[in-house]
């Protein structure tokens, strides 16, 4: 898949698991930090789900960021990837 054809989720999806990581939660303590479940963590680190809104700003409270430096830093990563791809 070209980085293109890629939606802005898909680059969400890496930077939400890249923080969760860097804090060394799994899934399941991210899940239990915002009150969803594991599976809905797994949903939206896969690009699988667009998390809600509501999910979004809870993921970007317990990961420390605000919610537009989260759009943000995979706003950043998306255009990485093109020019990357591009090169």
């Amino acid at each position: 898949m070209e980085a293109t054809s890629k939606s802005l989720k898909t680059f969400v999806a890496a930077v939400i698991e890249q923080l969760r990581e860097e804090k060394g939660w799994s899934q399941e303590e991210l899940a239990l930090k915002i009150k969803v479940s594991p599976s809905e963590i797994s949903h939206n680190e896969s690009g699988r789900r667009d998390p809600r809104l509501s999910t979004l700003e809870r993921l970007a409270e317990a990961l420390e960021v605000r919610c537009h430096d989260l759009i943000s830093m995979a706003e950043e990563l998306r255009r990485a990837e093109q020019q990357e791809n591009s090169d």
